[in-house]
């Protein structure tokens, strides 16, 4: 008898039902609020740095334990700069002064980060740090940076170079700056099986400014163009078409020196642009208005949350992220119809 009358009082309309339904609308408010983010983009768009970010604005900073074990991420970079730079000379017919030959053969014959370290100290060896130093004076160097596009080199070459003194020291400790720059660049084929269900929002990040350069995997790909395929990919995708969309368009200030250089004009790389060259403001329009049409093309109902970013500058990047947060928390609301 008291098993029936328990469970008929959880019958619909039942007394415990009644008193349930609060509670039952707590628990699928307390799962919506749990948002499944997907972050997306093509290679060195800056996906990692996005996540770095989020890490430091939501969750907890870097210990010094871990920012310790960045340093020979560092040297990396820089050891991978240098040699870039060193092996675009040719190509570009750069000079180098000849009293720099010992220097330029000791670079380019160093295999592993470990060679550079100082044994003693951890830190950076003084031969490498002398080396790299006067590789970073030299006139041809210049040069160099200035036509970077035409080779492959990393997009923080010149604040790492910038900042060797620093680095240099027997006692360097990166910092959260530094650790934002630091890329490892994957390698081989990792296969992996994903589930993308009930995906809340999707991130996608593209780097603007790599719209002169090529694909580091294949020369003859433009790198814009490939993240173009991509987004628009993944735009008319079915297994998102509940998803929120937010763009980040990222690595503008890189994007703002070029243009405003007049070394790298949109319209020599991107001939439907018909924009004023050097004009920041028509160029920064113009790519987000060709996103925005790709991606209107497959939903054009579908609201998109776009932003300009640079993602290795903490107080932008906390702004975005903020308004990122609100505009989900948003769309989550109208969906529990609280709006």
């Amino acid at each position: 008898m008291w098993l029936n009358k328990r469970h008929n009082a959880l019958e619909p309309g039942g007394h415990a039902a009644q008193l349930a339904s609060p509670f039952i609308f707590l628990v699928r408010r307390a799962r919506l609020s749990v948002t499944k983010c997907l972050l997306l983009g093509p290679g060195e768009s800056g996906k990692s740095t996005i996540v770095k970010q989020m890490r430091l604005v939501y969750s907890s900073p870097y210990t010094p334990t871990e920012l310790l074990s960045f340093r020979e991420v560092v040297f990396s970079n820089l050891l991978q700069s240098a040699q870039s730079l060193l092996s675009s000379f040719s190509a570009l017919k750069i000079r180098l002064p000849s009293d720099f030959k010992e220097e330029v053969k000791w670079l380019k014959e160093v295999n592993q980060t470990e060679e550079v370290v100082d044994p003693e100290t951890g830190g950076l060896g003084s031969e490498a740090a002398e080396a790299l130093g006067r590789l970073w004076e030299a006139q041809g160097t210049k040069e160099a940076m200035r036509r970077s596009a035409e080779f492959q080199l990393n997009d923080s070459a010149e604040y790492f170079f910038t900042h060797l003194a620093r680095i240099a020291s027997p006692s360097y400790l990166p910092t959260e700056g530094d650790v934002l720059r630091t890329r490892v660049r994957s390698i081989g084929v990792v296969e992996q099986t994903f589930e993308f269900e009930n995906i809340g929002v999707l991130v996608f990040v593209i780097a603007i400014s790599e719209y002169n350069q090529t694909l580091f995997e294949d020369s003859r790909q433009n790198r814009l163009d490939e993240s173009l395929e991509l987004w628009e990919m993944i735009s008319a995708s079915r297994w998102f078409r509940r998803t929120t969309f937010v763009l980040f368009l990222n690595k503008t200030d890189i994007f703002e020196r070029k243009i405003l250089s007049g070394f790298a004009p949109l319209a020599a790389s991107i001939p439907n642009y018909r924009g004023p060259p050097e004009n920041v403001p028509a160029a920064k329009a113009y790519m987000l208005d060709t996103l925005t049409a790709l991606y209107k093309q497959h939903t054009p109902d579908r609201a998109l949350f776009a932003h300009f970013t640079q993602a290795t500058d903490r107080v932008s990047t906390q702004v975005v992220l903020g308004a990122v947060m609100t505009g989900v928390m948003t769309s989550t609301l109208q969906e529990m119809g609280l709006l």
